[in-house]
């Protein structure tokens, strides 16, 4: 996914709540809030994806990264990564 794509849907997830900014130096920090546990949680195609990879699911995975793109870091967990 090209990189504005992915910030043009980040902007849509933090005016939701969903997720939440932090800007440390050069890098813009995102993660999931509570909510966006709770709506990927109550996902079942998310639920049987990560029962099949044996991916771990929140709050196991706090603060776990999920990806790096240029200065954009994906984390997540509470009040950052």
């Amino acid at each position: 996914m090209p990189l504005g794509s992915v910030g043009g849907h980040l902007k849509v997830l933090l005016a939701s709540g969903a997720c939440m900014r932090r800007r440390s130096g050069r890098e813009v920090l995102d993660w999931r809030t509570t909510l966006g546990d709770a709506l990927v949680a109550s996902d079942p195609t998310r639920r049987a994806h990560h029962s099949e990879t044996g991916l771990a699911t929140a709050p196991q995975a706090i603060r776990q990264p999920l990806g790096t793109r240029g200065d954009l870091n994906l984390c997540r967990g509470p009040e950052g990564g």
